[in-house]
């Protein structure tokens, strides 16, 4: 995988460059940042996050949002880390729940 956008720490040093290709160090020094995640080189996945709500009904998006609600209902869903965690688990059910994409054309 190659870096899709430059990786700035807070103070604005730039830790990895547009292109560079990540390795194990690459990881281990990001980490030490505290930098959790970043962006990659080439086509967003056909299933992300954009993809997944634009094809739930609203119906669905209340379903999932409920079942999640149930699995965090003795934590606090304004806390920042929770509110990410319902966040993906909302993601997840909806893989779950929703049928596949469609393939992307064939070049």
């Amino acid at each position: 995988m190659k870096v899709g956008k430059d990786v700035v720490e807070a103070s604005g040093q730039v830790l990895l460059r547009t292109g560079t290709e990540i390795t194990e160090k690459h990881l281990r020094v990001l980490r030490s940042w505290g930098i959790q995640q970043v962006e990659i080189e080439g086509p967003k996945p056909p299933d992300n996050e954009d993809s997944l709500l634009a094809r739930a009904t609203p119906a669905v998006l209340d379903r999932v949002h409920a079942t999640v609600a149930t699995r965090f209902r003795h934590a606090d869903p304004a806390h920042p880390g929770i509110a990410e965690l319902m966040r993906l688990a909302v993601l997840d059910e909806l893989r779950q729940q929703l049928p596949p994409p469609p393939p992307p054309p064939a070049p």
